[in-house]
């Protein structure tokens, strides 16, 4: 139904992240969902950006890799068994 060009002319119109969450917040969702991924789970970042629902299609990829590249070193912290940073 919406493709990401879809979502670019939305953001652009004004709805994007900076209305609505904040990249702390966003890095908080993407722990909790990494959290409760099984192990062995391939394509981590699309899989996360994918259960962020709208979130994850209407922010902009810069701010996405950026809160990403947090969010993994927060999780490979608090949980280095089950996650290691590569």
């Amino acid at each position: 139904m919406f493709d990401r060009k879809t979502y670019s002319q939305m953001r652009r119109a004004g709805f994007g992240l900076g209305m609505g969450i904040s990249k702390e917040k966003l890095k908080q969702a993407m722990v909790e969902i990494l959290l409760q991924l099984p192990e062995g789970t391939l394509n981590l970042k699309e899989t996360v950006i994918y259960h962020l629902g709208q979130y994850g299609q209407m922010t902009p990829i810069r701010e996405l890799n950026d809160v990403w590249s947090q969010a993994k070193r927060k999780i490979a912290k608090s949980n280095p068994e089950k996650f290691l940073l590569d």
